[in-house]
């Protein structure tokens, strides 16, 4: 509905007019108004008037003029003799004068409140016409509500219609909560001892491999320790599947027994059991077992689907027994009975928002649970296979590794070997002192390198730099070891060769290679431990790994 407009406000002109209209019909009664004593109310002969010097009969009219206002004053009161009377008939005129300007700002007062009321006037009626009108609305809009309630009267009764269908769909769904409530109950006993049994062997599996771990290989401890981590990882699952047990026991209430689904999970749990001594003999069938538990676990899946089939179908002829027994109750109900039951509508249609608000949250709880454990197995499958790649690669490093450490052992046996020979023709050859001193010189200029390696060893890090150093440690140690052996051919000068100098030689090679195992067991066991201790299990074969 529009708003009311106020009257269109008048032009100045138009108010100027009006004023100057107000003041002239004042001005006219203020002339009318004066008494006959004022200034202008006088007799000719008392306004000022220019003299005349005509005849003596306008003096005689004169002095008559005089008589006659003297008459007049004496008859008002006033005396006309001396300054005493003139100043009071002034100060007179003058009261008379202020009263009558006072009576003419009033008058021009009442004059522009007698205009501001014409326009409220106008106003007034412009908003009698803009009522008129809201007035017509309101009268319209009231058809319309009554029309909206006779609509509203016909929904009502259709409402009524449809809390009796619901009171219906109510009862019925109470009894599919209930029978849900015993399968429910039942999956939980067998949880919780699916659970406790699988804990079991799961223990008894760590004590296995904790048993196994003190007699295998550093790539075996590594997936032990991700056999650990897979454990922990089914402990926070178990712990996600008590919490669950805790939430399906604030439904125990709801919950009713179902028999053969207790078989099944039994059947189920002797799978298990198989599965779990199956992982125990072997790892590498971790992975069809997993497949079997998903297998068992869609089986599961399905069983439940065929049991809310069968819930469904019961639902359908609970319905048609409820039907049945409601057209028996509407013809015994009356009016006290159909207020009684709106109430109790109201009730159950609260009831049914919590039951189905319950029942989603538990069918979201139970697929959240079904994702979580195909993830988890998924997660160790993938996991074993990993680390299965991961044994494999660090076994194939590890041979080349002892393949490359053995073929600088022999690049650096080499030259030490010549150079062995060399000093000892050199001791029994007809060379100088001069040149002996030299090759000695020279082959301590040769293990300046071994000394680099000794220093690079506590520096350097990394897979390359521990090969260089490797490597330059054993050149030292052989070099060292035959600088010795010249050495003390060097000291000891023999004048012939005999056959005792060759056997000394020989028993100095046999010490010279006894050292040089010392030093390589010495430095694999101390250097390279794990490595070294690994190799020579896998070598001699001499601790094999207790059952």
């Amino acid at each position: 509905m529009p708003a009311l407009q106020p009257p269109p406000a008048s032009s100045p002109g138009r108010e100027r007019e009006r004023g100057d209209a107000a003041a002239s019909s004042a001005g006219g009664r203020r002339r009318s108004r004066s008494p006959p004593w004022s200034p202008r109310a006088r007799s000719p002969s008392l306004s000022r008037s220019p003299p005349s010097s005509s005849s003596s009969s306008s003096e005689d009219e004169r002095e008559n003029c005089e008589t006659q206002t003297e008459t007049a004053w004496m008859e008002l009161g006033f005396s006309n003799s001396g300054p005493r009377g003139v100043t009071e008939i002034t100060y007179l005129l003058r009261s008379h004068e202020l009263k009558i300007s006072e009576l003419e700002s009033k008058e021009q007062i009442y004059c522009n409140s007698l205009v501001q009321l014409e326009e409220r006037i106008a106003s007034l009626e412009y908003y009698k016409e803009k009522l008129l009108t809201r007035l017509s609305w309101t009268e319209e809009a009231n058809s319309t509500l009554r029309s909206d309630n006779s609509k509203l009267k016909n929904l009502a009764y259709s409402l009524k219609e449809r809390v009796d269908e619901l009171e219906k769909d109510n009862f019925m769904l109470g009894l599919k909560m209930n029978e849900f409530a015993q399968e429910m109950e039942r999956f939980q006993m067998q949880v919780g001892s699916t659970n406790t049994q699988m804990q079991d062997n799961l223990d008894d599996m760590a004590k296995a491999f904790e048993s196994k771990e003190r007699h295998v290989t550093f790539t075996q401890q590594k997936l032990a320790d991700s056999i650990n981590h897979h454990e922990e990882r089914i402990t926070t699952l178990e712990q996600d599947i008590s919490q669950c047990t805790q939430h399906v026991q604030s439904l125990q209430v709801k919950v009713k027994s179902n028999t053969s689904q207790l078989e099944t999970n039994n059947n189920d749990h002797h799978s298990l059991e198989n599965r779990i001594q199956v992982l125990e003999s072997t790892e590498r069938q971790n992975a069809s077992r997993l497949v079997k538990m998903e297998e068992s676990i869609i089986h599961q899946h399905e069983r439940t689907i065929g049991v809310e089939q069968d819930l469904s179908a019961n639902i359908t002829q609970h319905g048609q027994q409820i039907q049945t027994l409601q057209n028996k109750v509407q013809l015994q109900t009356n009016n006290n009975e159909a207020h009684l039951l709106e109430n109790r509508i109201q009730v159950l249609e609260s009831a049914e928002r919590q039951n189905a608000s319950r029942l989603v949250k538990m069918e979201d709880s139970i697929i959240h649970q079904h994702e979580r454990i195909i993830g988890v197995e998924q997660d160790m499958s993938a996991n074993i296979t990993q680390h299965g790649q991961q044994v494999q690669t660090l076994q194939n490093k590890e041979n080349d590794v002892l393949m490359k450490s053995f073929q600088s052992l022999l690049t650096c046996m080499v030259p030490f070997i010549v150079a062995f020979l060399l000093s000892m023709l050199s001791s029994q050859s007809d060379f100088g002192e001069y040149e002996k001193d030299l090759v000695i010189q020279v082959s301590l200029v040769c293990g300046l390198p071994g000394v680099m390696a000794m220093v690079f060893a506590h520096l350097a890090s990394g897979p390359f730099w521990t090969s260089i150093v490797a490597s330059l440690t054993l050149y030292f140690v052989i070099y060292s070891i035959t600088l010795v052996y010249y050495a003390f051919i060097r000291l000891l000068p023999w004048s012939p060769w005999t056959r005792l100098q060759f056997y000394a030689t020989v028993i100095l090679l046999a010490i010279f290679l006894i050292v040089v195992l010392t030093m390589l067991i010495v430095w694999g066991s101390f250097v390279k431990k794990p490595k070294f201790t690994r190799w020579i299990a896998s070598y001699f074969s001499c601790c094999p790994g207790p059952e």
